[in-house]
């Protein structure tokens, strides 16, 4: 599937980036399958949710469900933001 591209394969576009056209062909597909897979993931927890908690919990077990979801993409944003400041202390100038 993945091949290296040979620079004929790759052409210039009027924006100036050399992109070949079968590997944004790859990157469509690779990102519709991430989206599909994402989807089909939100639902089965919705329903699994669902079939789990009684009536009278669902909406306290909705909140969780979001805010874990919020907990993590911060926590992953500050470990990024760490890394990018280490990486950056630890350069010599």
């Amino acid at each position: 599937m993945w091949r290296q591209s040979s620079s004929s394969d790759v052409h210039a576009s009027p924006s100036g980036s050399a992109v070949a056209p079968d590997d944004m062909v790859s990157l469509g597909v690779m990102l519709l399958c991430l989206n599909l897979c994402s989807a089909v993931q939100d639902v089965a927890v919705d329903g699994l949710a669902l079939h789990l908690l009684p009536d009278d919990h669902l909406s306290i077990g909705n909140t969780l469900q979001v805010r874990d979801l919020q907990k993590r993409a911060t926590d992953y944003g500050q470990q990024g933001t760490a890394a990018a400041c280490e990486h950056n202390s630890t350069r010599s100038i």
